[in-house]
């Protein structure tokens, strides 16, 4: 008889594999993923490698450390397609849906050479961020703390910095939390691939 574990990574798999090919983000099968990973990508490429593993969240909240290298500041110029699009750092899918459905990530995007932190949430398909509104503007080669916490119907961002710790609160397709989720890894886009090599550092808490 298949256990629940089994069941449930397979019922994950079963939705990443269908998803549309214009919006699949890849994974490695299912396994424990690693506590600390260096993430590259090279130029025109959506994805950061190493691919992470199909990771199962029970819990109702993602802790991490990460550290961005100097390398993933751009310019709009630099963009195949003009526009504001949020980067994803880390978080995860919702709802028991795909995470092109409900999910939420700490995202990431670079204006006027600054890096900033902004919530990036799909709530019913919808996208959901702000970035008139980050969390915080950080800099390359330096730690920070990020969590993301289920609060009922919603979502609560926050960072930790040497400035004091920040927070946002943001929608949610759904409330309670006996729901299957997956952990979501760095993925460059938006519609725009990496214009130059790219690195950064996440620690898993």
């Amino acid at each position: 008889m298949m256990s629940p574990r089994l069941k449930l990574i397979l019922l994950v798999q079963l939705i990443v594999l269908t998803l549309p090919a214009c919006q699949l983000e890849t994974f490695t099968p299912a396994c424990i993923p690693k506590q600390d990973t260096v993430y590259t990508a090279g130029v025109g490429v959506h994805n950061f490698e190493p691919k992470d593993c199909l990771a199962l969240i029970t819990a109702d909240h993602m802790d991490f450390q990460a550290k961005f290298d100097s390398n993933v500041l751009y310019k709009e110029s630099e963009l195949a397609v003009s526009g504001n699009q949020v980067n994803k750092l880390y978080g995860f899918s919702d709802c028991s849906e795909d995470h092109m459905v409900d999910s939420a990530r700490v995202g990431w995007i670079v204006v006027n050479g600054e890096l900033l932190i902004v919530p990036f949430v799909h709530v019913q398909h919808q996208e959901i961020f702000d970035i008139k509104n980050p969390l915080a503007t950080i800099k390359p080669g330096q730690w920070y703390t990020y969590h993301i916490q289920i609060r009922g119907d919603k979502y609560e961002f926050s960072i930790d910095t040497d400035q004091g710790t920040f927070k946002q609160t943001t929608s949610r397709g759904c409330s309670g939390g006996s729901f299957i989720r997956y952990r979501l890894s760095p993925y460059f886009g938006g519609q725009s691939t990496t214009p130059h090599p790219m690195s950064l550092e996440v620690k898993l808490l």
